[in-house]
């Protein structure tokens, strides 16, 4: 009985915790609008057709500090000529240069495919509403589709009616610039490409001519047919160094090549690290690794191609030496 209590007091304390959060709604905009509203057809694919509208949700005095996302606490509706079926919804795109957290003033759309039913020159309503879980009196304004505003039939008309709305949101947001000139023509520049990316998904599909162009011409690549060059090059890296002086003075007391004593050398610093790691931890495996690196070491080092297919041969052996005698007892 008492955990039944306690479980009552808990659940009534979060709710007086929780109500006065939910009875704190933003303050309403100064007013809402569509403004404009253009559609176009058959420009992905043959039947398709694109809803691209011009809204006005502005704060008195610009003042948006303070207030949580367009994205979260205004939605656009478009439905049937009647406005009892909602056919697709969307929210405000938050560009952040803008500075108005999505308010302010913007583009969104809305598209069908060809596969959906979207009756040719029909009134639609596209709806601006007010989610009630951040206004206290919820306010919602609509926009009928006009047969004058079914007029974009080619990707020339969606190319003009955006340069014109980079101009119409460049008097809302003077600081930037949603288009640039280039040596190609008008396109958007980095901060439009941003938004209506965001604002219009999909917008470089129906109108690549929006955006810049760069063409390159590939250019077949030259092979090289291989060669010995390189390993000879490498060859005589250790020439003049102290290393070969010395090691060619050693070798001519026994009438060989100081990459021969090289050899020796690191052939015995391997038999070193086998021993060496089998008697400290009774591991093979590890100086036989170790060994193979230090070859390959001594090999790249040296670059004589002699020299590598000896000391490759002679690390076979010892490895399979020492795998013989003690790899078998591990």
């Amino acid at each position: 009985m008492k955990r039944v209590i306690a479980a009552v007091l808990v659940a009534l304390i979060l709710i007086g915790i929780a109500s006065p959060l939910a009875l704190a709604f933003i303050a309403p905009p100064e007013s809402i609008g569509i403004i404009s509203a253009h559609v176009f057809q058959d420009l992905a694919e043959t039947g398709d057709t694109s809803i691209i509208f011009y809204w006005a949700i502005p704060y008195p005095s610009d003042n948006y500090t303070g207030l949580p996302p367009a994205s979260l606490s205004i939605f656009f509706q478009l439905t049937d000529p009647t406005g009892t079926t909602v056919m697709q919804t969307t929210q405000p795109y938050v560009f952040a240069p803008f500075g108005t957290v999505g308010y302010g003033y913007g583009v969104s759309s809305f598209y069908f495919s060809a596969a959906d039913t979207i009756v040719d020159g029909g009134a639609y309503q596209i709806q601006l509403i007010e989610s009630p879980s951040y206004y206290e009196t919820p306010a919602s304004t609509s926009h009928t589709l006009t047969s004058t505003e079914w007029e974009g039939t080619t990707q020339g008309d969606m190319y003009n009616q955006f340069i014109q709305l980079c101009d119409i949101l460049l008097g809302d947001y003077p600081s930037v610039a949603l288009k640039s000139s280039t040596g190609s023509g008008i396109v958007l520049s980095a901060y439009g490409e941003s938004y209506f990316r965001g604002a219009v998904p999909g917008i470089q599909t129906l109108c690549p001519k929006l955006f810049i162009e760069q063409v390159y011409s590939p250019v077949a690549m030259t092979q090289v047919p291989y060669n010995n060059s390189l390993q000879e090059l490498y060859g005589l890296r250790l020439e003049g160094s102290e290393i070969k002086r010395g090691s060619d003075r050693i070798g001519a007391y026994f009438s060989v090549t100081g990459y021969f004593i090289l050899g020796i050398f690191t052939f015995v610093c391997c038999l070193i690290l086998c021993i060496f790691t089998m008697k400290k931890w009774g591991d093979l495996y590890s100086g036989m690794i170790a060994s193979v690196i230090l070859c390959i070491a001594a090999a790249v080092l040296m670059g004589n191609a002699v020299f590598t297919i000896v000391m490759i041969g002679a690390l076979i052996s010892a490895i399979a030496i020492f795998f013989q005698f003690f790899g078998k007892r591990a």
